[in-house]
């Protein structure tokens, strides 16, 4: 009877640790879930936020450059008019995936909203920050997706921003996707692939 009841307490244990296992690791998926937008499988807009607070924290305590890359897809509203949401939602999956083929293991991506992205670039110059934009927009030039009404091809316009270090100036993370965003509607005004904000507005 002794060694019956230590076989079942035995058996007891394993069932709870097990049931523990199971509900850690449901844990852990519902919070990476929570931190991944569905569509493209990278970071949604509260965990691109969370990460760019980070990461200009760290910059700005190092003093190192950290860039940022606003871009989206030129002309993406007739691409959902003329062949439907469907094919839009692979338009996005498809250049995602191009433009991660271009990162580093360093840089982090995120969707901003709707087909508007960021970039997080540690460790970049502006400058070195638009090389890398030069070489994702050709890269995404020469994509094509099959519609089945003919190939689909897309272009995407960019913004650039660089954190800014000294000591009148504290940058913040609203203050650095602003000024991308604004080099990413000159951008797409002047007809140019990418432009950079060099300095604060």
């Amino acid at each position: 009877q002794r060694k019956q009841a230590e076989a079942g307490l035995r058996r007891a244990q394993d069932e709870l640790e097990s049931a523990h296992r199971e509900l850690k690791d449901s844990f852990v998926r519902q919070q990476q879930l929570a931190q991944i937008d569905d569509l493209t499988n990278i970071n949604n807009h509260r965990s691109l936020m969370q990460l760019a607070e980070r990461e200009l924290n760290f910059a700005l305590r190092h003093q190192i450059p950290l860039s940022i890359m606003f871009f989206d897809i030129d002309n993406f509203k007739q691409v959902n008019d003329t062949f439907g949401h469907a094919m839009g939602d692979q338009a996005l999956k498809l250049t995602i995936q191009t433009v991660f083929a271009r990162l580093r293991s360093s840089d982090l991506i995120g969707r901003y909203g709707g087909d508007e992205f960021v970039i997080l670039l540690p460790h970049t110059s502006a400058d070195e920050a638009l090389a890398l934009a030069e070489r994702i927009h050709a890269s995404i030039a020469v994509m094509s997706l099959d519609t089945g009404r003919g190939p689909l091809t897309l272009t995407i316009s960019s913004g650039i921003a660089q954190s800014i270090h000294n000591g009148s100036q504290m940058d913040t993370v609203e203050n650095l996707l602003h000024r991308a965003d604004l080099a990413l509607y000159a951008a797409k005004q002047s007809g140019k692939n990418c432009t950079v904000v060099f300095g604060s507005i």
